[in-house]
């Protein structure tokens, strides 16, 4: 399964318990909001009322991953320091930049 559709699945399901998982799939850059909002529309019986429930949600996720990504980022320094294992964890659970 793709990761949009996943994300999609996820979301439209609306769990409590997968707001974390879908706040991952942000943060390790797996999806971009601009691609699931272009996607939502698309959904084969998706009503307008969930349609729009479905790109409020995407708005407050995207965005609250970024504020947690900026306030808790590491400075490079930082995850020089961590052992070796533990700085393959910190790439891993944190979003890249991008140029």
């Amino acid at each position: 399964m793709h990761p949009n559709d996943l994300f999609v699945a996820k979301l439209l399901a609306n769990q409590p318990k997968d707001r974390e998982f879908l706040a991952a799939m942000i943060a390790c850059d797996l999806v971009r909001r601009e691609t699931i909002l272009h996607g939502l529309p698309h959904v084969p019986g998706i009503t307008e009322q969930e349609l729009e429930a479905a790109q409020n949600r995407v708005s407050v996720l995207f965005e609250s991953v970024a504020n947690d990504f900026n306030e808790t980022d590491a400075l490079p320094n930082e995850a020089a320091e961590l052992e070796p294992d533990d700085a393959a964890t910190k790439r891993i659970i944190t979003r890249p930049e991008h140029p």
